[in-house]
């Protein structure tokens, strides 16, 4: 008689009491033998007669089967690297853990788009820089010679100009200009400037003045600006369409003005720093961060008291880091200056939230946590309502880890996606965090946001998008929603076509719904594109394995068959594979039980107890299973006490093992220790009816053969 440890199709003998003698069951040939005949062939039997040839044929051509589900190797098995467990790709033990591809990476480390910057906080930076430029400016008066004009003197004076040479008259508008500069009437002072100017367009001292006085008019133009952005901002908010329009319109008003001004004011003082910074802040207000660099550093060589200006200039550097084709020697050049320029700006103001969150965001890339902490933290004290910085300090408390870290990171992607709904990469990390939590579910909705709100067109939204679809699907099949992973999955193979772990989860979900055919295209593209990886022929071969049972048990022979051939040649070439290139012995062991297992089925039994034995012999734990199929190898061979001694051990490793049980006492039997084998058959009977049951059966086929 053959044993033929895990097969899903069987020959089975069991008593019936109708006249009918035999029928085929769906899950294989059922010899249904009635009460006469059983006492026939016992009859037969105890007289030492001949038993009727087609009847021993049957027999012989049976094979002994016990339905052993493969869920107990998940509980016994290690999981390494990326070998599939027997009992995990049937879908029969719940859910895989893909050990070395489990933990989902966040986005905000492979960020390559900038930091957005806030209406709110631009505005408040520019207040400060403007401030200082206005205090630099009156510091700079002493550089031009003016005598003031008061009112009452050029009313004095009015009359005499006419008869005045334009050089002198351009003194006298100059004064007066210069009066009203001083009191910050400027609309007064550039009236008489401005004359001034074309009166003597070679008055130097009248044209510093006229420079600063644009300077301020393209200041209040900036300030103007921001104001009615405001309005628009609260329009918005409040689906206020019409003034939305119209105070986004003023706000473009206001700041076309400003660069009119500043332009004026560099043209009229090539050396005035405020006119330099106010052209910095027009640029840098339209995103033109080049020239915005270029008009903040010409201020910065012209006086470099301006240290509000330095904020907005590193904020460019770190930006400018960021951007494509920008080398790594470049990048860290680029921070380098950004952290030196942003930190002088900090020391200057610490209450600056805009150059508090960016020195935050330095300090993280630099992977000083500690540091970023405090700069993130300080920021939110002063504007709690930036979403990026939510973000950064979510980042850095889930890089810090800890159960503690982790939920401080959670609270803070979800205040991030609070204020900013459409934040797709803050809705990515949320489930990439939640997903490494376990907490499946709460990681779909994540996900699913991050897709919804993606636009999907720079290489990094794509990027992000790819991956939610992908996360999102593993998320899915981790929450037993196999349908919905394998929709998802069929989305993102098509957006990331070089990842062998996308393909691999692709392979074990559709696995899970015993989709064998799709699922080893999967497993076949995997091993593909990592053809050295002895995981992925692993993976593959057990995948044709489980095939070959879903053929067996369609009576699909041939199918099975050529189903089996492959899953051993591909599992002994995962053997090579990994004896070639090296991997755990975790790994080698199960590549080894796999082997073992095909071979016990193809009643390879010689192949499978050498392919046991390495797996048995390469394992740092003690797999019952493993052990178990060992011993059923050997007794195929009628190595009696070999599998006698592999039974007793599974059930050492695993008390009350009843597979190990079974097969101990059909050893016992055969061997011909009757009285052993029914003391294990009754012990048997309390744990597994069943099986206790199928060994009555067996022993009485081990007396008919």
């Amino acid at each position: 008689m053959t044993v033929s440890p895990f097969s899903w199709r069987a020959t089975r003998f069991q008593l019936c009491k109708t006249p009918e003698c035999e029928r085929h069951s769906e899950h294989g040939h059922q010899i249904v033998l009635s009460v006469n005949t059983i006492k026939t062939l016992i009859c037969k039997y105890i007289s030492r007669k001949e038993v009727k040839m087609d009847f021993r044929s049957q027999l012989r051509k049976s094979v002994l089967t016990v339905a052993v589900l493969w869920a107990f190797l998940l509980s016994s098995l290690p999981v390494s690297g990326q070998v599939v467990l027997p009992g995990n790709i049937a879908g029969r033990s719940g859910k895989w853990v893909v050990a070395g591809g489990s933990k989902k990476s966040s986005a905000v480390s492979r960020r390559t788009s900038k930091a957005k910057r806030t209406r709110k906080q631009r505005s408040s930076t520019r207040r400060q820089v403007v401030r200082r430029s206005q205090s630099v400016a009156k510091k700079n008066r002493n550089r031009r010679d003016i005598n003031e004009v008061t009112p009452e003197e050029y009313r004095r004076l009015e009359a005499q100009i006419n008869r005045m040479s334009p050089e002198e008259a351009s003194k006298v508008f100059a004064g007066a200009g210069e009066y009203f500069v001083v009191r910050d009437e400027i609309d007064e002072a550039v009236r008489f400037l401005e004359q001034s100017v074309e009166l003597d367009g070679n008055n130097k001292d009248a044209r510093l003045a006229l420079s600063e006085v644009y300077t301020t008019l393209g200041d209040r133009a900036l300030v103007k600006a921001d104001e009615y952005a405001e309005l628009a901002a609260k329009a918005v908010a409040a689906n206020d369409s019409a003034n939305e329009t119209r105070n986004s319109a003023l706000a473009n008003t206001e700041i076309e003005k400003a660069e009119k001004y500043y332009t004026a004011g560099v043209q009229n003082d090539p050396s005035n720093p405020s006119a330099y910074v106010g052209l910095g802040q027009f640029y840098d207000a339209r995103d033109d961060d080049s020239k915005a660099k270029t008009n903040y550093e010409k201020a910065l060589s012209l006086d470099d008291s301006l240290t509000e200006v330095k904020g907005p200039l590193g904020i460019i550097y770190y930006q400018e880091s960021l951007e494509e084709g920008v080398t790594s020697e470049q990048a860290d050049e680029l921070q380098n200056k950004a952290e030196q320029l942003i930190a002088d700006a900090v020391a200057t103001d610490p209450e600056n939230a805009e150059s508090q969150f960016f020195l935050g965001l330095i300090r993280y890339k630099q992977g000083d946590n500690e540091n970023a902490l405090g700069a993130l933290r300080r920021s939110l004290d002063i504007d709690s309502e930036n979403p990026e910085t939510h973000y950064y300090l979510g980042a850095t408390y889930n890089r810090l880890g800890g159960d503690d870290n982790v939920e401080k990171a959670i609270g803070e992607f979800e205040k991030a996606v609070a204020l900013d709904q459409r934040f797709f990469q803050a809705w990515f990390d949320l489930g990439v965090v939640y997903y490494n939590k376990g907490e499946f579910e709460k990681a779909i909705a994540a996900f699913e946001k991050s897709i919804e709100f993606n636009a999907d067109q720079t290489a990094e939204q794509k990027r992000v998008k790819s991956e939610s679809y992908a996360n999102a699907a593993e998320a899915y099949r981790q929450a037993n929603k196999i349908d919905l992973a394998i929709s998802r999955y069929r989305i993102a193979v098509t957006r990331i076509k070089d990842d062998p772990e996308l393909f691999t989860t692709y392979g074990f979900a559709h696995a899970e719904r015993d989709n064998w055919v799709p699922a080893i295209q999967a497993f076949q593209t995997a091993s593909g594109l990592a053809p050295d990886s002895a995981t992925a022929t692993t993976n593959l071969g057990w995948a044709h394995y489980k095939a070959a049972e879903s053929y067996e048990r369609r009576n699909m022979k041939s199918d099975m068959d050529a189903s089996l051939r492959q899953a051993d040649s591909l599992l002994e070439k995962a053997v090579a594979q990994y004896e070639s290139v090296g991997g755990s012995d975790q790994n080698k062991a199960a590549a080894n039980l796999y082997l073992g297992v095909v071979r016990n089925k193809l009643g390879d039994y010689s192949g499978a107890e050498e392919a046991l034995e390495k797996a048995n012999a390469l394992s740092n734990e003690r797999w019952a299973a493993a052990v178990v199929e060992l011993g059923i190898s050997e007794l195929n061979l009628k190595k009696f006490g070999d599998a006698i001694k592999h039974f007793k051990q599974a059930q050492d490793i695993q008390p009350g093992f009843p597979e190990a049980m079974y097969y101990h006492g059909l050893a016992e039997y055969k061997r011909g220790d009757e009285k052993e084998a029914r003391k294990i058959q009754a012990r048997l009977q309390g744990i597994d009816q069943r099986l206790a049951q199928q060994l009555e059966r067996d022993f009485f086929r081990v007396d008919f053969n």
